[in-house]
């Protein structure tokens, strides 16, 4: 165990011994920044919040982008960007070994052209983030169709959800999971046909309840009978936003009022963080599901993520990721990445798919042995790439 000193905040942290293991496996060296100022770091190459309305630079139509109109490289709409009307080998350089790595990086960020969204096989989604979606508007979600104002994934007809996993027909509602026809509910699990539900699983017809597990016909968290549940919810009028208001506030003196947990985790072992649901030996994670395991300070990770740390967002069906932001589907022994999707051997690229053995590229699709968007053989490839490593550690 070691303990290092932040280059950036100067608070110490600590290098355990797997965490050496793990960053020999990965041939990168010791972090200078804590896990906090690397998280940070991240967010800087991500915005999930704001749309701008711009000019694609190739067809001139408007659009709406991630991306300020102000920014110094190209912006193409989706269209135009998956389009054969352009080719981004041109963009390709020389590697100069009198100048930086990431001198270099950033001339080749200046001029090739980037997505306007983060828009990949999604049909009628032209203002959301998605990915594999159809028809959703003002979205960030993955594998979700017909939704509006939502950030979550497997979401169906569905509006205004946050962190929500595989519900359909759900409004109002934040970190619910598997649910069905659930409002203005919160870590509600397994839940149908349910109002104002906070931290529950496996409810059915119920209204304004609590702590409860497998049950039916509650209001209040108090139980009746089929019929006099239906005669007595006729009483709760959520038509009217007077009446609304004032059972959100009966709602809420109920929820606190009751105990809460420390950190919410289901079936979840050996792990620190919060919003967890059948996770694995991790440490510092959240807001990560179904099958995350050894891994350490991921955000928004899921879906099958092995032995990986440092992630923002993704990681499905993936592992030996390190320092990446947005990471697609089926990745592995990559790292220091942005929006790559499909691939291995990936280091220090951007919005690039079904690659591998890329190092410094940005928007390629269906290549390998690049370096800074320019074409290699192999063998000149696995010859070049550490001395360039070499290169970025004197």
């Amino acid at each position: 165990m070691q303990t290092k000193n932040c280059q950036n905040c100067n608070n110490n942290f600590i290098i355990t011994e797997d965490d050496q293991q793990f960053y020999a496996k990965m041939k990168v060296p010791f972090p200078t920044f804590c896990p906090d100022c690397r998280i940070i770091r991240r967010m800087v190459f991500i915005n999930l919040r704001i749309l701008y309305k711009r000019n694609c630079n190739l067809c001139k139509k408007g659009i709406v982008s991630i991306y300020h109109k102000d920014v110094l490289f190209p912006v193409y709409c989706n269209k135009c960007w998956y389009s054969d009307n352009w080719d981004v080998m041109k963009y390709g350089i020389d590697y100069d070994f009198n100048k930086p790595f990431f001198e270099q990086f950033e001339k080749l960020m200046q001029v090739v052209p980037e997505m306007g969204l983060m828009n990949i096989n999604s049909v009628n989604c032209d203002y959301s983030n998605a990915y594999n979606s159809k028809n959703c508007y003002l979205s960030d979600v993955d594998w979700s169709e017909n939704c509006a104002y939502v950030y979550g994934a497997k979401c169906r007809d569905s509006f205004d959800l946050y962190g929500c996993v595989n519900v359909e027909n759900c409004y109002e509602c934040i970190y619910c999971n598997n649910s069905y026809k659930c409002f203005f509910s919160i870590f509600a699990s397994n839940c149908m046909n349910s109002s104002f539900i906070y931290d529950s699983n496996n409810l059915a017809d119920c209204f304004a309840c609590v702590n409860l597990k497998n049950k039916n016909y509650c209001i209040f968290n108090k139980q009746y009978l089929k019929e006099e549940y239906y005669k007595e919810l006729e009483k709760y009028d959520t038509g009217s936003f007077q009446n609304l208001i004032k059972i959100k506030n009966k709602f809420l003196n109920l929820k606190m009022k009751l105990p809460h947990r420390y950190s919410y985790q289901y079936r979840s072992i050996n792990c620190t963080g919060d919003n967890l649901r059948n996770v694995n030996n991790c440490y510092y994670c959240f807001d990560s599901k179904q099958g995350v395991e050894d891994s350490k300070y991921i955000l928004n990770g899921g879906f099958m993520l092995k032995d990986s740390y440092d992630l923002t967002s993704g990681g499905v069906n993936s592992s030996l990721l390190y320092e990446a932001v947005i990471a697609g589907e089926n990745l592995s022994k990559s790292k220091f990445l942005f929006l790559v999707v499909n691939g291995m051997s990936i280091d220090y690229s951007m919005q690039c798919f079904s690659c591998k053995n890329l190092f410094g590229c940005i928007g390629l699709r269906n290549k390998q042995y690049c370096i800074l968007n320019k074409q290699y053989t192999k063998q000149e490839y696995e010859e070049l790439v550490p001395k360039i490593i070499e290169h970025m550690g004197s």
